[in-house]
This record gives structure tokens, sequence and C-alpha cells, in this order.
């Protein structure tokens, strides 16, 4: 038998919250950076629509700023759902 293991799993407490980013506007500020990022579907045991944005760069300031301010800056309280 074979079990996966997540060294990093997602634990939701009733005190967090989600930044909800949409998968366009993601990929449009990367590659205004002359990033090619990807964004895939990798689903949680208790998130099924939890996704991951691979081969970005973090090490772009203004980039992260961008993303920061206009791109992930919808906030949804755990408690509100």
């Amino acid at each position: 038998m074979v079990v996966a293991y997540d060294p990093h799993p997602l634990v939701i407490k009733p005190s967090g919250a989600f930044a909800i980013g949409k998968a366009g506007e993601i990929k449009a500020a990367c590659s205004s950076f002359k990033q090619s990022i990807r964004i895939v579907n990798s689903p949680r045991p208790n998130l099924a629509c939890y996704v991951e944005v691979r081969q970005f760069n973090s090490n772009e300031r203004d980039l992260l700023d961008l993303l920061a301010d206009e791109v992930w800056s919808d906030i949804t309280l755990v408690k509100n759902i």
C-alpha cells in the first residue's frame, strides 16, 4: 500500500483566510515581468480547488508588490464561509 505524505498539510482554522486570485490576472502580471508561469490544479484532501503557481521567480520585488496589491488582494475570511 502506498500512502502519500504531504509535509505541509493544509490546516484550515476559523481564524484563517483565503487569498483569491484569478489565473488570467496572475499569468498576465507575471508575463509583464517576462515570467512564464504554470498554474496547476493540486487538490488537497479537504480542499479540491487548491492550485499551485509553478516556475515563479519570487526575487522580483515589483512583481510581488503587484501581485499583493492588485491580483491576490481579494481576501475571504474562513469564518464568513
